[in-house]
């Protein structure tokens, strides 16, 4: 089928805003609407039921299944889909609430009032970007990781240039493993990154967003604020309490993102 139906006929009005409002395009509340009224079905009753396209069905119950919304699964050779209970929204909204929480403590204990000015170190330019990468690497205990909130990781490749295989070379034989927490916008970026950079693992977050910092934690190192403009600059702060709170805020991040 290739024509889609209204919305208004087939979704109420304030069930679809509801649905909108909780993250999902139009084609995934369809799909997911028509999943929790049909029950357990293949994708020729979903195309009966919303008049979508088979191509925007397929696309949209991939990104459900990566939201934690639908379920896939094989019953008699024929693949079958079912909606999880609404109910799973609470528990999403549950977990991003702790993490704001976290957040929330981070700010109001202040940290940034605990960093003397010895502590922390501005350096701007290219040059500067790779030789202090490649130092923080070197201080940075073997067997640990470098965790890595948002940002360009584009921008980030391209101020090392040739130099990555050699910040490669030395992460691997250190056995420094990487943890990258991005955006949807970014997921291209992130799955070549690890298909082809050893010990790289990374999740994302819903949405699209651009922007021109990363925050990297190098475990019992620093804390490294960088920002990806003419020239590119960074902020490294070396503070145990900074770390280890930016670590922890960090690891409520990655345990509500999505692979």
């Amino acid at each position: 089928m290739t024509s889609s139906i209204n919305l208004d006929t087939f979704i109420p009005e304030n069930t679809f805003a509801h649905l909108k409002q909780l993250g999902l395009s139009a084609k995934e509340s369809l799909v997911y609407y028509a999943l929790l009224k049909a029950g357990d079905v293949g994708t020729s009753k979903i195309a009966e039921e919303t008049g979508l396209h088979s191509q925007f069905i397929y696309n949209s119950l991939e990104t459900l299944m990566e939201k934690g919304l639908v379920e896939k699964y094989l019953q008699n050779r024929k693949t079958r889909y079912s909606a999880k209970d609404p109910q799973i929204f609470y528990e999403q909204i549950e977990k991003n609430r702790k993490t704001a929480t976290l957040l929330n403590e981070a700010i109001k204990n202040d940290l940034i009032a605990t960093i003397d000015e010895k502590s922390v170190q501005i350096f701007k330019g290219n040059e500067a970007f790779v030789n202090n990468e490649l130092s923080l690497l070197k201080e940075m205990p073997s067997n640990t990781e470098i965790l890595v909130i948002g940002g360009p990781g584009d921008d980030y490749l391209k101020q090392m240039g040739s130099n990555v295989n050699q910040y490669e070379y030395s992460r691997n034989k250190k056995n420094i493993k990487v943890r990258y927490i991005g955006n949807e916008a970014q997921k291209k970026y992130l799955t070549e990154s690890a298909d082809g950079r050893k010990g790289f693992d990374y999740r994302y977050v819903p949405g699209n967003y651009e922007g021109v910092m990363n925050i990297s934690i190098h475990r019992n190192t620093a804390v490294t604020i960088y920002l990806f403009q003419n020239p590119v600059s960074m902020i490294i702060i070396r503070n145990k309490k900074i770390i280890d709170s930016y670590a922890e805020f960090f690891e409520a991040l990655w345990s509500v993102s999505k692979k």
